[in-house]
């Protein structure tokens, strides 16, 4: 028997270890420990707290893209605990704020638009001195340019 013989072929279910049920638990037991353990500060760090690689974790949720959002939830509870340090002088700002961004935070302005069907009726006199204002005022621009 060669090699090519004993080894589990793709598809092949024998070599499944995971389920949903379990890649959750093991997403829970992440989400407990960043609550709990002050020294998680980063993703990978959850990962080490229950004895699991980055590359598997990545394994897991492409496997199970629904445990996306549980990552999602393991990374702002991080980002909570360091915000809270940020705040209270425990962490460095800069530091902290470096950290956050890392973990996917980031920062938003919101714009807000507001649009208005105006109509207009111009003689083609004012239409005329409408143009040349702009093109004026075009002119000056590239003066200024």
């Amino acid at each position: 028997m060669n090699g090519e013989e004993t080894r589990f072929k793709i598809g092949n279910t024998a070599a499944e270890k995971w389920t949903i049920e379990n890649s959750s638990e093991v997403f829970e037991k992440m989400y407990d420990n960043a609550c709990k353990d002050s020294s998680i500060l980063c993703f990978s760090d959850a990962c080490f707290s229950v004895e699991m690689r980055d590359s598997h974790i990545d394994y897991l949720i492409k496997k199970f893209p629904v445990l996306e959002n549980l990552k999602r939830d393991i990374q702002k509870r991080i980002v909570s605990r360091i915000n809270k340090g940020a705040l209270e002088q425990e962490y460095q700002a800069t530091a902290a704020i470096w950290r956050q961004k890392m973990l996917g935070e980031r920062e938003t302005t919101e714009t807000i638009n507001t649009t208005t069907n105006i109509n207009i009726d111009l003689n083609e006199e004012q239409k005329q001195e409408a143009l040349n204002r702009v093109k004026k005022g075009l002119n000056e621009f590239e003066d200024y340019e």
